[in-house]
This record gives C-alpha cells, sequence and structure tokens, in this order.
C-alpha cells in the first residue's frame, strides 16, 4: 500500500483560517485543485506550485469528524501527463484571487497521479484541522465524494490484520468476522489471554444473566433434565425432567390425526378407532397381522406390464398389476383375512411363467390363507378362450384351502427323463373346484414304465368339476391327450373325493391315433375312495368319433364307492370292463 499524502498547510490557508476563527462568519471555500509535475519538500511560504500543468474545479468534500476534512479531486479531460505536485486552492472573503490553501510535493518516488488520454484522473486525501475554523470551509463542487469512515460519517476503511487486531491501537481500520474469530480462538493470542483475565475478575459484570430480552449466561443445575457433558454439549435427559414438564414436551411432538393421543396423566395411548385406514393397514402388515376384507377383493396379474415389487396398490388394479401368479397369491395369503369374502385373481392373456421350462415345470404350491368361509379364485380374464391363459407348473395343494382354477389352461411340462411319479396337479386335504379348465399334455412326453397323471387327490382331497347355474358359461373340463403311447390316468383318487356336476371332454389332436388311455392295465379312474356323479345336471364324458378311448373304465378299490346317477357301466371311457374290488360299490 502506497504512503499518504501529507498536505502542508500553506501561510495564507493558516491565516485565512485565523480570520475566519476570529470573524465568524468568513467562508473559506476550496474550490480547485492544481496538478503540477515538479518534485521537492514544499514550504509554508509558498503560494503557488513550481510547475502547475493543470488546474480543476471539480472539488468535491466533506467535514467527516474527528476534526478531518475528506477532500476528493477529478478530472476527466483528454489530457496526459504525471503529476508529482499538487496544491489546494480556496476563495476567500476578501481575497481577488484564490489562495494557495495546502501543498504537497516530495523530491523521489512515484508520481502522485499516471494520466492518459482516455483516462480519468481520481485524487482523495484528507486535511487534518484543529482549528475551529473547519465549520466556515466550503467546496465547489459537492457531486461526488468518498470519505473515509468515520464514527459519523459512512465511507471508506480499510481491514485490519490480525496482528493489528491483537496490538489494538489502530482506530481509523474495521475487523471482519473472520479476523476477530482468529484472534479470540487463538490460544496464543494475547487478546485471548487478556479476554479471558477481563472475563474472570469481572464475570458478574461482562456475562449477566440471560432473561428472555437479555443475552447473557445460563446456570444448568440438572434438576430439569438439561444436563452439559465433559465437551460442553447440551443433552435431554427425560427421565429426570419433571412430569408436568414432559407432558408439554410429548404433547407438542404428537401429531393430530394419526390415532395417537395422550390422556389425563400425559401418557401416550393408541387409539385405533382415530387412526387413519391406510396407518392401520401399514401398521398391520409391519408386523405381520392380516387386515380383515370387508369386501369382495380383486387382483389383477401381467406377465408383460407387471412387476412382483410390493408397492403400494401393487395388483389392486389393471393398470398396476403383479407379474406373476405365484407372487400375487402369496401376497394375498400373507397379508389378507378372507373372512367371508372371496378374492378372485384375474389373469391376463400369456404363459405362467413367461420364461419357458426346459425339462420341468416350477412346482406352485396354492398356499393357505385365513379366512372363515371366504375362498380364492384364480381364472383367466376370456372364458370363451381358456387356451390364452396358459399355466406351465406343477400344481399343488396341501392345505384345507378352498380354491377355484377356471377359465385357463394347464400345459405343465414333463419330459420322459424326469421322474416317473408325476401328477399334473395334486391336492390333499382341501378343495379344488375347475370350471372351464384345460388339462393341455401336449409338453408331457411319455414314460416307458409309468403313467402321467393328469388329477391326483390323497388324504381328504376334493376335486369338483364345476357346472355353472348357465349352461351358457362355460364349465367342465377337457383332457387334450396328443400321443397315443402315452399311458396316463384321468383322474387318481387316494382316500379322497371327486364330484361331477359338469361335463369332461376328451380332446385329441392327432384324428384317430389319440388315446385317452392306451394301456389296458392303467384305468380311466383309478378310485379308493369315493367319485359321485350329480344326476340331477346329467353330467357326460363327451369325444368326437375319431378320438379313441383305450383301457380298463375304471378300477374302484375296496371300500370306495363310485357313483354314476343310474348312467350304467359304460359310462366311464374305455375299452375294458371297469372293476369293483370286494367291499367297493359302482352304481
Amino acid at each position: 500500500m502506497s504512503d499518504a499524502l501529507t498536505f502542508i498547510l500553506t501561510n495564507q490557508g493558516l491565516q485565512a483560517l485565523i480570520n475566519a476563527e476570529a470573524d465568524g462568519t468568513q467562508e473559506i471555500l476550496l474550490s480547485h485543485v492544481g496538478f503540477g509535475d515538479s518534485r521537492y519538500t514544499p514550504d509554508a511560504s509558498m503560494t503557488a506550485l513550481k510547475h502547475e500543468i493543470t488546474r480543476v474545479s471539480t472539488v468535491s468534500g466533506a467535514n467527516v469528524g474527528d476534526h478531518i476534512i475528506h477532500i476528493t479531486a477529478s478530472d476527466d479531460s483528454n489530457k496526459s501527463y504525471n503529476i508529482y505536485e499538487a496544491g489546494i486552492y480556496a476563495t476567500v472573503t476578501g481575497e481577488d484571487e484564490p489562495i494557495l490553501f495546502a501543498i504537497y510535493s516530495r523530491p523521489d518516488g512515484d508520481p502522485i497521479i499516471q494520466k492518459s488520454s482516455l483516462s480519468r484522473a481520481y485524487l482523495a486525501f484528507d486535511l487534518l484541522i484543529s482549528s475551529s475554523a473547519i465549520d466556515q470551509i466550503t467546496f465547489g463542487d459537492t457531486n461526488f465524494l468518498n470519505p473515509p469512515a468515520t464514527t459519523t460519517t459512512m465511507g471508506v476503511a480499510e481491514l485490519a490484520t490480525e496482528e493489528e487486531v491483537e496490538l489494538g491501537t489502530a482506530g481509523n481500520k474495521i475487523v471482519t468476522p473472520a479476523t476477530l474469530k482468529g484472534a479470540l480462538t487463538s490460544n496464543q493470542s494475547a487478546l485471548f489471554i487478556s479476554l479471558c483475565a477481563v472475563l474472570k475478575a469481572n464475570s458478574s459484570v461482562m456475562m449477566p444473566v440471560a432473561a428472555a430480552k437479555v443475552l447473557g449466561g445460563v446456570k444448568v443445575d440438572g434438576q430439569k433434565g438439561i444436563k452439559i457433558d465433559a465437551s460442553g454439549m447440551i443433552s435431554v435427559d427425560f427421565a429426570e425432567m419433571p412430569d408436568e414438564q414432559l407432558q408439554q414436551v410429548v404433547l407438542a411432538m404428537v401429531q393430530s390425526g394419526g390415532g395417537i393421543s395422550v390422556d389425563d396423566d400425559g401418557k401416550l395411548y393408541v387409539d385405533f378407532e382415530s387412526m387413519p385406514t391406510d396407518k392401520f393397514e401399514a401398521m398391520l402388515k409391519s408386523i405381520k397381522v392380516p387386515i380383515w376384507l370387508t369386501k369382495n377383493t380383486n387382483f389383477y396379474v401381467n406377465g408383460t406390464t407387471g412387476s412382483d415389487t410390493l408397492d403400494e396398490g401393487r395388483g389392486l388394479s389393471a393398470d398396476k398389476p403383479f407379474k406373476s401368479p405365484t407372487a400375487c397369491l402369496k401376497y394375498v395369503c400373507d397379508t389378507y383375512n378372507l373372512s367371508s369374502y372371496r378374492v378372485t385373481i384375474h389373469l391376463a392373456p400369456g404363459t405362467y411363467p413367461s420364461t419357458s421350462t426346459e425339462n420341468t415345470s416350477p412346482k406352485w404350491a396354492l398356499g393357505d390363507y385365513t379366512a372363515s368361509s371366504g375362498d380364492i379364485v384364480i381364472q383367466g380374464d376370456n372364458s370363451n378362450a381358456p387356451e390364452e391363459v396358459i399355466l406351465n407348473y406343477q400344481i399343488s395343494s396341501t392345505s384345507p384351502a378352498y380354491y377355484t382354477l377356471k377359465d385357463l389352461t394347464i400345459a405343465t411340462t414333463i419330459k420322459s427323463s424326469s421322474s416317473a411319479g408325476f401328477s399334473m396337479v395334486s391336492i390333499e386335504k382341501g378343495t379344488l373346484n375347475l370350471q372351464n379348465v384345460v388339462i393341455d399334455l401336449i409338453n408331457v412326453e411319455p414314460h416307458e414304465s409309468y403313467s402321467r397323471n393328469c388329477l391326483n387327490a390323497e388324504n381328504d382331497g376334493f376335486y369338483r368339476i364345476y357346472a355353472t347355474n348357465s349352461r351358457d358359461t362355460p364349465s367342465g373340463i377337457s383332457f387334450n391327450f396328443r400321443n397315443k403311447e402315452m399311458r396316463v390316468v384321468a383322474v387318481r383318487l387316494i382316500k379322497s373325493r371327486l364330484l361331477m356336476t359338469a361335463d369332461i371332454n376328451i380332446l385329441g389332436s392327432l384324428i384317430g391315433l389319440s388315446s385317452f388311455i392306451s394301456a389296458s392295465e392303467v384305468a380311466t379312474m383309478s378310485i379308493s375312495t369315493s367319485v359321485f356323479v350329480n344326476p340331477g345336471r346329467k353330467p357326460r364324458f363327451n369325444y368326437s368319433e375319431e378320438v379313441s378311448v383305450t383301457g380298463v373304465r375304471y378300477r374302484v378299490a375296496s371300500n370306495s364307492i363310485l357313483s354314476t346317477g343310474g348312467e350304467g357301466p359304460d359310462f366311464i371311457p374305455g375299452s375294458v370292463a371297469g372293476t369293483v374290488a370286494t367291499g367297493g360299490q359302482y352304481s
């Protein structure tokens, strides 16, 4: 930073101040500033610059306080020069010409001002005037001014360094927060040390007790639950907080409308009647408590557009379906108590699972669920085209649940190299209704020694070949056999039941070659409990002439019943008469 300019008050200027002070009314107008290019040590007796090259009248100034006059001068002409001397000219009452009021120059050093023809020259400096006549000094041009900052005037000030802050002697500089923090927080700082000493000696004066509108110190006794640890951190110990104060804190924290309430003693409790339904269901889900259905409910599955991510509303609309029926059913069984209502899972056209199966279909166990009399229906969306929805699973159920499969095709994949024991659908204990279902053996290869079971039931399993109230609505079940060499048992019951209230249709893709059962020792129905045909519906076995059904019509084990409703011994298709063991019944 360059040194400040120190102007000398000339004898003429001093005399003008003396006269103004004595008279009390005489004014001193600082009207011009002259610039010259001579270098010398100025003398108070001088009445003019040694070599003045220009004089400007754009002079502005102000009494900024503390006996300081701040003066600025500018030149925006097209002149070019280097300035080494400057003089302040004043117009004084009683003088014909302006007098040289103050002067500055030095014998060496850089120019005061360097100006080119395209630039503007600007000079600002301060004069210290101890005379009371300072109030009689005025200025010729008051359009611009950039004074220094003082205790009474807003202006320009220099920033103090950290060393100057610690020294504490400068009265004309300001301090930034960062510089002050450095000086206060440094343990080696003289300012820090002296400040600590002052605070220690005058704590009651320097740090008053804090109040609502008073900044001060706070005493913490720990009695209200407020504590300060060794590191100076403030914490709240709610165990130590008085009950009435804790109640106020709790009340402030509780949000109304969420089912959370506070009683008269300040204790929290849950009011489930006031809890919003979505929050109540979310709570039940989080603790795995089934949500009770209050009406019949639909879920949707689409292998193309769906997702098995369990986000909000998943599966409850066709616009946000599950991807797989297995994930949808698991969610329903895990989440809901069906009570007395029905859940229907709608399957969009497609093959499930969507990925191909090489040798054996994945297993799908129809899960258990909580209900009193409710049930689950899994159905395709088009009752007139069950072939549009294909389930490529090995379907089973080992729970006492009640399910219905309708308007779809079961086309399980099983290769000849797979395990011998195989059933496309197998149930135990529970009930499975079959309505407008196709059992298609297109992906089933024959085995050299073992038959393939289409429907298998054991241990109190119960099949219903389901009929609807209207014969115009598709019902019943169809078997589509595609290989006459295959050993097939259409229905196999062991300690289980079948109730036939709708037709069973026998189809074949190879006309004249398809067969229901090709080996005479394998029965169309192998019965080890009971089969009942509802005579009121008069259901039938239907097959076209080109489909050849060979093999034993039925086998009824001991203590088992096959009731055809009086339809006679040829009701069950086949080429070999059925057999009834001792103790068994056929009617």
